[in-house]
Order: C-alpha cells, then sequence, then structure tokens
C-alpha cells in the first residue's frame, strides 16, 4: 500500500493560489461588515419613516446587533492569528528546534498577505551583512 507524501503547499510555487485566497478573506474581512452596517442602516431608516416607535426599537437592536457582528467578522482574523500565535509560542517554548519563521501556518498566512517566503540562507546572509528585514517586522543586532 503506498502512502501519499505530505506536500507543503505554503511555497511560492503556489502563490497565484494563496493570493486568491488573500483576496476572498479581505472581501470577507471588509465587505461583509460593511454590507451588514449598510443593511441595518436601510432597516433603521424605513422604520423611522414608518414612524412607528415599536419598529424603530426593533430597528435599533437589530442594528446594534448587526453592528457587533460587523466588528465580530472583521476581527476574526485578527483573533485566529493571535490563537495561532499562542500556539506556535508554546510549542516554540516546547521544541528546541523550532522556527517560528518557518512554522507552516506563519509561511502560508505571509503568503496570503502578499508576502514571500524567505529561506534560511537569506536570513544568514542579512544577519552577517548588519541588515535589518523590516518587511518580516524583525530586526538584527547589527555587528
Amino acid at each position: 500500500m503506498y502512502l501519499l507524501a505530505a506536500v507543503d503547499i505554503c511555497t511560492e510555487d503556489y502563490e497565484p493560489l494563496w493570493n486568491i485566497v488573500g483576496l476572498v478573506i479581505n472581501i470577507i474581512k471588509i465587505g461583509i461588515p460593511i454590507v451588514l452596517i449598510v443593511l441595518g442602516m436601510i432597516d433603521f431608516a424605513k422604520a423611522t419613516i414608518a414612524g412607528k416607535e415599536d419598529e424603530q426599537k426593533k430597528a435599533t437592536k437589530l442594528l446594534g446587533k448587526r453592528f457587533l457582528y460587523a466588528i465580530g467578522v472583521f476581527a476574526s482574523v485578527w483573533i485566529v492569528t493571535f490563537v495561532l500565535d499562542l500556539a506556535a509560542d508554546t510549542i516554540g517554548k516546547n521544541n528546541e528546534n523550532y522556527d517560528y519563521n518557518e512554522a507552516s501556518w506563519k509561511r502560508c498566512w505571509n503568503l496570503v498577505n502578499g508576502g514571500t517566503n524567505s529561506n534560511s540562507a537569506e536570513k544568514n546572509n542579512s544577519v552577517k551583512n548588519g541588515k535589518t528585514d523590516k518587511n518580516q517586522g524583525r530586526t538584527e543586532e547589527i555587528q
């Protein structure tokens, strides 16, 4: 029986796929909150024009709920990133050979956000040359 080998899809070979995933995430992260708030404002405007106090109260509650849902959708990307950072940090503390910047999810996330992967040789060269890599958000001591 043959087993399929694990394929690392967090490489620049799959960058077009990750660009599409990033576009979809941005549309969801930005588009859905805007739609929720606009729909809530439309419902509130209809209730206000109708002039019925009960409908206005319902529309106000619905607008508040939709606003909270919009914040939740917008913040979900940050929350997931935060949780994965905590998990990676925990794994890193328990494993001496763990490299946070080479973690599979972090490499994929950098590709989704439009970044590129950098290999260990490039990192070592930047340290030897005393350069800082501002795109990765890390600074190294200049020798």
